[in-house]
């Protein structure tokens, strides 16, 4: 069975003003059954403009909790838009629809953003400690 994340970075919004906000969207389709993966869930990005959803990667499980945990990038995200990678927690269902840990880029010049998270890699034990590891570019 296959589960299956489908970023929108460019998902436009509505807000309670009529205006609408460029937030950027995961759509959670999760398979319970051999009909095909069923849309479950959506986690929507919580800045205008940051892109969230731009990358998504997997991580296995961090928490060690039995479900499978996820990386979800908004490059132009935070203070100065240096860049922001949420994690959201595996649960029995989905994914939790708040994220456990909110990660910040940490340098960005005048002219450029960081972009930090722009690209993502996880799942790998790198230090064969039985953690995933999740590797991030910039």
């Amino acid at each position: 069975l296959v589960d299956l994340f489908i970023g929108t970075p460019l998902f436009m919004f509505r807000g309670s003003d009529g205006k609408l906000q460029e937030l950027g969207q995961v759509s959670v389709y999760l398979q319970h059954s051999r009909t095909g993966p069923k849309l479950s869930q959506k986690l929507t990005g919580f800045e205008v403009f940051a892109r969230f959803s731009s990358c998504i990667g997997p991580l296995g499980d961090v928490d060690a909790d039995g479900f499978n945990d996820l990386a979800v990038a908004a490059p132009y995200g935070g203070e100065g838009r240096k860049g922001l990678v949420y994690i959201y927690n595996g649960r029995q269902g989905g994914i939790s629809f708040v994220p456990s840990q909110i990660l910040e880029g940490q340098w960005s010049s005048q002219k450029m953003p960081s972009s930090f998270g722009y690209s993502l890699k996880g799942a790998t034990d790198v230090d064969e400690n039985g953690y995933p590891g999740k590797m991030l570019t910039i």
